[in-house]
């Protein structure tokens, strides 16, 4: 899900690209896994890399999922295995995340004259996580798209747009103009693809 929640705003934005999306729940998108993913998911992923990824030629695969640092164990080997394989990557980080969904923190926000009061709600470990992927990512010679960075300051992160419309519809996914909002964000910091 936070792979396919960026397929959106990516395809409408990038319309020169071809944007495949080869994503499952419950498992992370690497070519080695955990013991408690899913055994589908693990499957997909599987056929991703061993068949998708080795017959068919695809120019860039973006790593997106719900990352947590315990997680990361198998990411530098899927780094590899693509670099190997010379395809190019583009990993992901993770995006600022909600203990309550921003639709709800936005009505409780007008309701208490508090603009404030999603950002009270923001979970702040993910700015670590964020700085830990970006390393990982610079060490193994990989472009890195921080989403803290995209949607953050220092003190405030966007949680909607400029007409008010929520940018995630729970706490942690993109609405369709949260994926759009990512999207436009990406052509403003020129990424390379």
């Amino acid at each position: 899900s936070h792979a396919a929640h960026l397929w959106f705003g990516l395809n409408a934005t990038f319309p020169g690209a071809n944007f495949l999306q080869a994503t499952a729940a419950d498992c992370l998108p690497t070519v080695t896994h955990n013991f408690n993913e899913s055994s589908k998911c693990v499957q997909i992923m599987d056929d991703v890399y061993e068949d998708l990824l080795v017959h068919q030629r695809i120019d860039r695969v973006l790593l997106s999922a719900k990352w947590r640092a315990e997680t990361l164990n198998n990411v530098p080997a899927t780094l590899e295995w693509l670099q190997a394989h010379r395809i190019q990557v583009t990993l992901f980080g993770p995006v600022a995340s909600y203990d309550s969904p921003v639709p709800r923190l936005l009505v409780r926000a007008m309701r208490a004259s508090d603009p404030d009061l999603p950002q009270h709600h923001r979970d702040e470990s993910i700015r670590g996580l964020d700085a830990q992927m970006r390393l990982l990512a610079k060490l193994h010679g990989v472009e890195y798209v921080s989403m803290i960075d995209l949607f953050c300051s220092d003190i405030y992160c966007a949680v909607a747009d400029a007409a008010g419309s929520p940018l995630l519809f729970d706490g942690e996914h993109f609405t369709m103009d949260g994926s759009l909002y990512a999207a436009k964000r990406l052509t403003d910091v020129g990424s390379s693809w």
